[in-house]
């Protein structure tokens, strides 16, 4: 500051000594701030960084469980028709059309076609007859030629026609 003399350099030099105290005063005031701002920077980093933690092992279980409603969700859709009683399939199989489904159902696993053996017994038939279609369809009409239709066909003859293709198809390759 300005330098003068007489008694009036006193009490400038005494207003310049409390403007220092004052200013010594602000800035130790602004430096504990700044150190507290910059302590709770530092916490929030560390807060922030295990928050974010969280968050991805929360993502990784959400998409855990996303993954098993996927697979309820499938397997409601589609239920376990091995797990249904053989009671059932038989009375399922006793209310069939002979000619169409009864012959499809039996074509389906063994179980079925032991179930629709046993449905025959029980109308007093020994075997099922049904008319047979094979070889290429031909465009336009996608209709099988006469010369690839077979008349009453049993199923024993239908198990033995698909071994013999799979067994020419398993010479094959």
């Amino acid at each position: 500051k300005r330098q003068r003399a007489g008694p009036e350099a006193a009490t400038e030099a005494t207003v310049t000594l409390q403007e220092s105290f004052d200013l010594a005063g602000k800035l130790a005031i602004a430096e504990r701030r700044q150190a507290y701002q910059e302590r709770r920077v530092e916490e929030l980093k560390a807060q922030l960084r295990e928050e974010e933690g969280q968050l991805q092992a929360w993502q990784k279980e959400r998409e855990r469980v996303s993954r098993d409603v996927e697979v309820m969700r499938a397997s409601e859709w589609s239920p376990a028709w091995s797990e249904l009683p053989t009671a059932l399939w038989e009375r399922i199989a006793g209310q069939l059309d002979e000619e169409k489904a009864l012959f499809s159902f039996a074509m389906t696993c063994r179980r079925f076609r032991a179930m629709q053996k046993r449905v025959l017994e029980s109308r007093g038939k020994e075997t099922m007859r049904s008319k047979v279609s094979a070889g290429p369809y031909e465009p336009p009409n996608w209709k099988v030629p006469e010369a690839y239709t077979y008349d009453d066909v049993s199923a024993d003859w239908c198990e033995w026609a698909y071994a013999e293709a799979e067994r020419e198809e398993g010479q094959k390759t």
